[in-house]
């Protein structure tokens, strides 16, 4: 009982009985409680379940979040993206004229884009001149990335950034693994605190993010944006090659989500 409040209280979460021995069964509960958790974004979390676990952590994450400056949907069209000098895919290509919190750093040789959620969120975008991603990645540090987070500078720019949706699963045995978390997942594991009655040991650890991006954020909303721009030629400021994506929380000053794209 201590455990299940501690689950509830430290860490916003839930723990519940699972009959594992009818593992259909199981494994159609766990789904079904992520499913309704993420309001249908992540199905199918849980693809096989040994008849022999005992104990299974499941870890999902679903960001939804709306502009604060959203895009005209009309004004999307299809463009080109490059995924690699080789190979061009068309995608939804969202475009608009506006002042954005956009900055040209050298060090990275990238064009770098803030773009605020309604709330505690903003997107970072990043996106390298033509082959500069890894150079990009390599030199990208946590200092070099709060310099753009302290003070905005706003600037003129047509900008087009491509739809997109991205998920991805995780086996956190292998992550965790890498971490030297690995006692846990043997019969030397020390769960102790969970149940007293029988030793336990974690069987499978699964994580799934599931992202969305469109003209309003990552839900759908209805408003209209208009705001004046200098008279100045703005840069064009094209995210048609792979780029990376984080979520930065303004609260807690860490990433909800990092990743890259590449129109796959």
């Amino acid at each position: 009982s201590k455990y299940l409040e501690d689950i509830k209280e430290l860490y916003h979460s839930e723990a519940f009985t699972v009959n594992f021995k009818d593992s259909e069964a199981a494994k159609k509960q766990i789904n079904d409680y992520v499913e309704k958790g993420t309001q249908g974004k992540i199905v199918d979390l849980v693809k096989d379940l040994n008849e022999d676990t005992v104990f299974a952590l499941v870890n999902f994450i679903f960001f939804k979040g709306k502009w604060e400056k959203p895009f005209e949907v009309k004004q999307t069209t299809e463009e080109d993206f490059h995924v690699d000098q080789d190979t061009t895919v068309k995608v939804p290509m969202m475009n608009r004229l506006g002042m954005f919190d956009l900055h040209r750093c050298d060090k990275l040789s990238s064009w770098v884009l803030l773009m605020d959620y309604v709330g505690n969120a903003t997107a970072l975008f990043l996106l390298p001149d033509q082959g500069k991603l890894q150079h990009m990645e390599d030199m990208l540090t946590k200092q070099v990335l709060s310099k753009f987070l302290e003070k905005k500078y706003l600037r003129s720019a047509s900008l087009h950034l491509p739809k997109l949706s991205i998920s991805g699963t995780y086996d956190l045995e292998t992550v965790l693994g890498k971490l030297g978390i690995t006692k846990v997942f043997s019969n030397a594991a020390d769960l102790s605190g969970i149940s007293e009655e029988e030793p336990l040991k974690l069987s499978k650890a699964v994580h799934k993010a599931v992202l969305t991006i469109d003209e309003k954020g990552t839900e759908a909303s209805a408003a209209t944006m208009i705001e004046a721009i200098p008279m100045s030629i703005p840069p064009d400021v094209q995210f048609n090659r792979p780029f990376l994506f984080i979520i930065y929380d303004k609260n807690t000053k860490s990433c909800l989500l990092y990743t890259s794209d590449a129109a796959d």
